[in-house]
C-alpha cells in the first residue's frame, strides 16, 4: 500500500516483483512480468540498444528508442551522415509519435491499417485496399472529404476530382520539417464544395499543405484536411500519409524488414538460447540479464562475420 501511495500511477503492486506488471502473453492472456525492448541494425543484424521496461504499451517507448538509436549512432558512426530508416510494428504508433518523429524516415503502421491489410502477413503480400484511418471525435470535420487529388509531377501540381489544377504557390518549413503549399481559387461553385478542404476562412479557396519529401514516387494523395495550422499536421493526417507511404513498393518492401530482422532477433534470444523468461527479479537486475542476452547475440555474430571471411563466403 505504501508502495502505491508513492506511485499513484500504479494500478496495483505484485508482492513478490512489486517492480512488475501484467504483460500481454502472446494474445493468450496476462504474465507478470516486463517489456523487454531492442533495436536491430539491419545490415549486420546486431541488436543496438536494448532495454526493459514495466510500461504495458509499446507507444511509449517509441520515441526513447528512436532516441537512443540516435545516440548510439553519433557515438560509434561519427562522421557517418547517411539517412537512417526506422521501421517500428504498429504496436508503437499514435498521433503523438507520428508528429514527434515526423522528421525522420520513418515506417511505422497504424493498427487498422495492419488488420485491414492481412494482420500477420507479410506486406509485400498485402493487396487489400486501406482507406482512411478511424476518425477521433475532435478530428470528425475530416470525415466528409473522402476524395483523391492526382498529382502530376510534370507540372508540380494536384489535380482535383473536377479537374481544377491545385499550383505551387511557395514553401514553409515548420519546426524544421519543409512543406509545399498548392492553391486553387474560385471553388464556390463547385459541386463538391461541401466535401471537399478548404476551411472556414476561406470556403472558396482550396489549400493543400504536402510534406516536401512526401512528393518523391507520389501518384495519389488522399486529401482530407492538408491545411497547416500552428502545431502541424494532426495525427489523423499523418497516419494517412504513412498509409500511402506504406502502401508504395519501396514502402512495403522496407517495412517487410521487420519481421527477419527485429522478430528474428528476438526470437533468437527467446527460443535458441532459451531466454524465455528472465531469471532474476527487480527492474534493474532484469535489466542486466537482457542486456547479458543481447551482448550475448552480437558476440554469436561477430563470430559469425569471422567464420564467414576465413571460409572466405
Amino acid at each position: 500500500m505504501k508502495l502505491l501511495e508513492e506511485h499513484p500511477e500504479r494500478r496495483r503492486v505484485h508482492l513478490n516483483e512489486p517492480d512488475a506488471d501484467w504483460q500481454k502473453d502472446g494474445g493468450k492472456g496476462f504474465v507478470v512480468g516486463y517489456s523487454a525492448q531492442r533495436a536491430v541494425d539491419s545490415k549486420s543484424q546486431m541488436i543496438v540498444h536494448a532495454e526493459v521496461v514495466t510500461d504495458q504499451a509499446d507507444t511509449n517507448q517509441a520515441v526513447p528508442i528512436v532516441q537512443a538509436v540516435e545516440a548510439r549512432k553519433a557515438e560509434i558512426c561519427e562522421g557517418k551522415t547517411e539517412e537512417v530508416k526506422y521501421v517500428l510494428d504498429c504496436g508503437y504508433s499514435s498521433g503523438e509519435n507520428l508528429k514527434a518523429l515526423e522528421d525522420r524516415d520513418l515506417y511505422m503502421p497504424d493498427q487498422q491499417y495492419v488488420r485491414l491489410a492481412g494482420g500477420k502477413r507479410k506486406p509485400e503480400d498485402r493487396t487489400a485496399e486501406i482507406g482512411p484511418p478511424p476518425v477521433k471525435e475532435q478530428e470528425s470535420r475530416y470525415s466528409g472529404a473522402s476524395m483523391d487529388f492526382a498529382y502530376d509531377a510534370s507540372t508540380d501540381s494536384f489535380v482535383c476530382p473536377q479537374g481544377a489544377k491545385l499550383t505551387f504557390r511557395r514553401a514553409r518549413p515548420f519546426q524544421g520539417v519543409p512543406y509545399r503549399l498548392y492553391r486553387k481559387n474560385g471553388c464556390g461553385g463547385c459541386p463538391l464544395r461541401a466535401r471537399c478542404i478548404g476551411g472556414s476562412k476561406a470556403p472558396t479557396r482550396k489549400d493543400v499543405w504536402v510534406k516536401a519529401s512526401e512528393l518523391a514516387g507520389l501518384m495519389v494523395k488522399a486529401v482530407r484536411a492538408f491545411d497547416l495550422s500552428a502545431e502541424g499536421r494532426s495525427g489523423f493526417e499523418l497516419a494517412l500519409a504513412m498509409r500511402e507511404k506504406l502502401s508504395r513498393p519501396e514502402g512495403r518492401a522496407t517495412y517487410s524488414k521487420r519481421f527477419e530482422l527485429s522478430e528474428g532477433a528476438f526470437a533468437v534470444v527467446k527460443s535458441l538460447r532459451g531466454g524465455w523468461r528472465f531469471l532474476r527479479r527487480g527492474l534493474a537486475r532484469v535489466r542486466e540479464e537482457w542486456t547479458e542476452r543481447c551482448i550475448a547475440h552480437n558476440l554469436a555474430k561477430m563470430a559469425g562475420f569471422t567464420l564467414c571471411r576465413l571460409m572466405d563466403w
